[in-house]
């Protein structure tokens, strides 16, 4: 944990989502930025976007039964307060 209360494996990013219509059909754009550094990742469609969440993800994470919290984005195992 930092010091100032935030877990070191947390991330925090701003989506953005639009749609694009070209001809006959319509497509979904998407841009996400890290709060903490501003660096921005644009998508031109949405299937890349949870790929690169994956990645950027911490192998704790994708293992639940390692980290249920982490998975739930929760630090009481999953349980409303």
């Amino acid at each position: 944990m930092s010091a100032d209360g935030v877990p070191s494996h947390y991330t925090s990013y701003l989506l953005r989502v639009w749609r694009i219509a070209r001809s006959e059909r319509t497509t979904c754009r998407a841009l996400l930025e890290n709060i903490a550094t501003g660096e921005r990742v644009g998508f031109s469609d949405l299937d890349g976007l949870p790929v690169f969440l994956e990645k950027q993800t911490p192998d704790t994470c994708n293992e639940v039964a390692q980290n249920e919290s982490c998975a739930t984005g929760t630090d009481n195992g999953g349980q409303d307060a």
